[in-house]
């Protein structure tokens, strides 16, 4: 059993079942005993305790109520898999990028390969992949990326007329992950004709914005994106990406500069990079646990008031501590999810574009099928360093690109770091979720299945 404090609340979370109590002083010792003896018979745990000093009536109810919680620690717990039915594309359909953000994991866009723009050829053929593979009752959705996918915009208007005309009998849900320097008007009047979702990657406003994600010549990038913002989320809701590195550890403060300019909904992610000056570290971590920690008090406030919630950390661990439900797959790339090159080649997800390792076919001959079973066959199971680790049910491994070599291999992550602070959010999570029990607006999850989208 995994053991931890938010302050002056303390947690026992079983790691088979993910069950989670918050035992009192009694309680805490008993189940610790109970756990050390191989969760043996009831009567030897009532005798240390005893011996150990706790009063006999405290010591007798915990007796009782020991079996009720070894059945409920025991019992078999739902799993959730990921679905093995290719449903979503992630189509770059630019290899280029305006930007020189300096963690770029894609090469500034071209993610190691030649800088270029995909054809129509490539998209319409991609589209038809993906209907043909998938059950004409399931809903599809296409992802717009790069480099910079408004950089090839045409191609983007295109697709969408392909897919209305040729499979007008298919629902599509169409979104696009792009640095907001190129939106304007006509942009604008696509994504709400469309009902895109709309991401935009910014790191913050103002200088950290400018240092960390300048244009390629140098020039600050905020002002403009600010500006683009503004005339965007004037006419459609907007969610923001920001990575965390060193420079900008105060989730809070960017969380208020960035919903200033018209985001309904922040996301935060550690940034994945080998730079020292970057790279999230222990100390950042103990920075990071603090904004989450205020997150975490907000949330309860805007749940009373019945609030639309801005911060999008706890939205996923919520709804799946809510639902009492594990998983041994951390996400969906390469089981419902594949990226597009612009060549036409698959990929499990963005991340591994490029990298010929993980190629998984391409869109004329469709899935490599022993390429995807050697993919698809990773999960906690077999990932070495989730074996042992207590968030493994409901982390699910997270991305595993973090554990990938590019000889194909997939081993333990390659920063530690990254899991560190998907402890720290569950964490608080775990705490979240009893928090709102207690103040009796736990509702909010049920009327919204854990998420808070505004």
């Amino acid at each position: 059993m995994h053991e931890f404090s938010i302050r002056d609340r303390s947690y026992l979370v079983d790691e088979e079942t993910f069950v989670c109590l918050s035992p009192d002083e009694v309680a805490f010792r008993g189940l610790h005993i109970w756990e050390e003896a191989g969760r043996g018979p009831e009567g030897d745990v009532r005798s240390r305790l005893l011996a150990e000093g706790f009063p006999p009536d405290s010591v007798d109810e915990f007796a009782r109520e020991l079996p009720e919680l070894s059945e409920m620690l025991s019992a078999h717990r739902m799993t959730e898999e990921v679905p093995l039915s290719i449903r979503n594309l992630e189509l770059h359909v630019a290899h280029s990028c305006n930007l020189g953000c300096q963690y770029c994991f894609a090469g500034q866009g071209a993610y190691g390969l030649k800088q270029t723009l995909m054809s129509d050829e490539v998209a319409f053929q991609a589209v038809d992949m993906l209907v043909e593979g998938s059950k004409s009752s399931e809903p599809l959705g296409i992802v717009f990326f790069g480099g910079e996918p408004l950089m090839n915009r045409a191609l983007i208007r295109k697709t969408i007329t392909h897919a209305k005309e040729h499979h007008s009998n298919r629902s599509f849900q169409y979104s696009v992950t792009t640095n907001g320097t190129l939106i304007d008007e006509e942009v604008v009047t696509l994504f709400k004709e469309n009902n895109f979702t709309v991401v935009v990657s910014m790191d913050g406003v103002g200088g950290t914005q400018d240092t960390l994600r300048p244009y390629k010549n140098g020039r600050g990038s905020s002002a403009d994106i600010v500006r683009n913002v503004g005339s965007l989320t004037k006419h459609m809701p907007a969610t923001v990406r920001c990575t965390l590195t060193r420079r900008n550890l105060a989730m809070m403060e960017i969380c208020d500069e960035l919903c200033a300019i018209g985001f309904r909904k922040v996301h935060f992610a550690p940034v994945s990079a080998e730079d020292d000056d970057l790279r999230i570290d222990m100390e950042s971590l103990h920075v990071l646990k603090r904004e989450l920690l205020g997150f975490a008090d907000e949330f309860i406030e805007r749940a009373k008031e019945r609030r639309p919630q801005r911060f999008s950390g706890f939205d996923d661990l919520l709804s799946q501590l809510n639902r009492g439900t594990t998983t041994s797959v951390g996400c969906g790339a390469g089981r419902r999810l594949v990226a597009v090159a612009p060549d036409g080649d698959l990929y499990p997800c963005h991340r591994y574009v490029g990298t010929s390792a993980y190629k998984m076919g391409d869109v004329w001959q469709g899935m490599d099928d022993c390429a995807s079973e050697r993919f698809r066959r990773v999960n906690t199971s077999t990932r070495e360093d989730c074996r042992t680790c207590w968030i493994r049910g409901v982390c699910g491994g997270g991305c595993v690109h973090e554990a990938s070599r590019d000889d194909g291999s997939i081993g333990r992550v390659a920063d530690s770091v990254m899991c560190d602070y998907r402890r720290t959010c569950a964490e608080v999570a775990i705490d979240l979720l009893w928090r709102l029990e207690a103040e009796q607006v736990k509702d909010v999850l049920e009327a919204s299945d854990g998420k808070t989208a505004c």
